[in-house]
């Protein structure tokens, strides 16, 4: 879910959640100026593997620490931020 925040940037956020056998997974996230905002609830007993819209100068954190775009975090709670995102800029004309 949160590799779409590289082609939809013209929607400037999304959410998402779904019902699973451990409980209820979620995913929010808000382009901002120049950082992308990722609150997500990891069901019990799970984790995921993040696949961030990251390059070589963005900086990741997760609850405050700084993590690496591949991360793994665990169940619970997480706010993600990714400064200076690699996003595509799709505000432009349709064709």
């Amino acid at each position: 879910m949160v590799d779409g925040a590289r082609r939809l940037a013209r929607f400037g956020h999304a959410r998402a959640g779904i019902e699973t056998g451990h409980g209820r997974a979620c995913l929010a996230w808000t382009l901002e100026e120049d950082a992308l905002v990722i609150d997500v609830a990891v069901p019990f007993n799970t984790s995921i593997l993040l696949d961030l819209p990251a390059g070589s100068d963005s900086r990741i954190t997760a609850d405050g620490e700084v993590i690496a775009a591949d991360a793994v975090l665990g169940a619970g709670s997480h706010h993600i931020r990714v400064e200076r995102p690699q996003v595509t800029d799709l505000t432009g004309p349709r064709a």
